[in-house]
This record gives C-alpha cells, structure tokens and sequence, in this order.
C-alpha cells in the first residue's frame, strides 16, 4: 500500500510458504484458549481500552514514566505461562517471519530497530530479546475468542516504524475481521495465518467485529516502543529530541525517509 507520493507504508505480506501452516496456526488457538483462562483466574477477564479481549505484552518498552528501558511487568506465574506460549514453533516462527519482512521491505527500519535493541541489552543486561532472530522489542498477545480492536493509534511506537500484526483464527475473512486503515481509505479482507506490517502511530486502525457464530478470533503483534529509539539516541538517557527541536521540516524529513518510494 502507498500513499500519494508512492511511499510504502503498509505491507499485506501474507503467510509464510511453510506445509500446513494453516493447520499450525489454527491448532495455535488451543494452547492460547488454555493460557487465556489460567490468566482470567490471576487477573480478571483482562477487558482493556481497545477490545473486549484478554492480552498480554512481553519483551522491552519505554516510556509511559519509565526512567529506563525495562522489560514489560508480569506476575511470576503469567511469565511463565505466556513464555511457554511463545516458545512454541508457531510464535517463534510468526516472529521471525515478521522480522524478516520488516528486513525485506524496508531494509532501514530494520536495521534501526534491531541497532537500538542491541544497544538497549548492551547497556543493561537484565534485558533479554523476545527471541535473537526477531528485530522486535516486545509484542502483545490478543488472546481468543473475541480480539477485536477498537479504532485507535499506537502513539507510544516509533512514529517512522511500523508494527507487525498477524491474524489467527477458523473465522471466514470475507464475514469480518477486516482491517480498517482508516487514514489511508483501505478496508483489507484479513485471513488467519496472515501478517500485515503498517504505520500504527501513523494511521488510524481497527477491525470489525465477525457475524459468523462459533467462530475465533486472535492476534499476535510485534512492535518497538519510540521511547527506545529517544533513549539511545539521546546517550541511554531519557528524553530525546523534539519536533520544536528538530525543526519541522527537518522532523518530517527524517521521518518520510524512512518510507520508500515505490
């Protein structure tokens, strides 16, 4: 998808070319249904801002009053239960995946990405990577059977990044779940077992909701914080520079850079 200078900004990549990933990725669903009724017993039913879903963060963030990158706050126990779900081949596999796209597509974002992380573990290293063949800092799991989201931004991301989202599930595509890239005017058909890369602190997004009955949605996401990227830059200190002090054009220039002209 490009926008009207031809800038890539979003990427229907599809599903890997691997046997039976359909298979894998619906039988997926069973080991996210068992871990999501364990975490509703710890915490409630996990009902947030964007959904009437449970979900859960993993890996590195910063931000949100944080003096320095830490990893995402768990309890002991849902540590455990969600590590296991993403040492699965699956999680491992949509992962890297994702990140190899990311490489693929746009080549600069990875590298800043996977830069920044590597500086973040070097200088602190009580943190640990989701996995060291994945260039994502931390991803969230839409657990099932309804992971819906609300219209929104990711305005916490790199403002020039852009965020992984995969689609899981045994729902018919052309019966809900699509993605709304409300911004760019797109309404895209989503199958589970499929990855999109898009600007998510850029354009506004969401999903509808699916008509079918007896029918499960899920969503596995990837993304890196902004506040990662201004903590290395700045000299692993907080803060950054600014749009005032970057200047505007000079902000929007190193931004837009980052998108190529398709």
């Amino acid at each position: 998808i490009v926008d009207e200078y031809q800038h890539l900004c979003s990427v229907l990549v599809g599903a890997p070319k691997q046997p039976e990933w359909d298979k894998l990725s619906v039988q997926i669903l069973d080991d996210m249904t068992v871990v999501r009724e364990e975490l509703e017993l710890i915490s409630g039913d996990g009902i947030n801002r964007r959904g009437m879903y449970l979900t859960r963060g993993m890996g590195i963030s910063q931000g949100t009053g944080r003096r320095a990158p830490g990893m995402l706050s768990n309890t002991p126990r849902e540590e455990e239960l969600l590590r296991e779900l993403l040492d699965t081949e699956i999680f491992h596999g949509m992962a890297r995946f994702a990140s190899d796209s990311l490489k693929r597509f746009f080549p600069a974002t990875w590298a800043e990405y996977d830069n920044a992380l590597n500086a973040v573990i070097e200088n602190d290293p009580t943190l640990t990577r989701l996995y060291d063949d994945c260039c994502f800092a931390a991803c969230h799991i839409n657990f099932p059977p309804f992971s819906w989201t609300r219209f929104h931004l990711d305005s916490m991301n790199l403002t020039r990044g852009l965020c992984a989202v995969w689609a899981l599930g045994d729902y018919d595509p052309t019966q809900g779940g699509h993605l709304i890239l409300w911004d760019l005017g797109y309404i895209i058909e989503f199958p589970p077992g499929n990855l999109i890369l898009l600007p998510s602190a850029l354009v506004i997004h969401g999903n509808l909701s699916i008509i079918q009955n007896n029918v499960i949605r899920a969503a596995f996401v990837l993304y890196s914080a902004g506040g990662l990227f201004r903590y290395v830059e700045n000299g692993m200190r907080n803060g950054g520079a600014t749009v005032k002090e970057y200047g505007r054009e000079a902000f929007l220039k190193r931004n837009l850079s980052a998108f190529p002209i398709y």
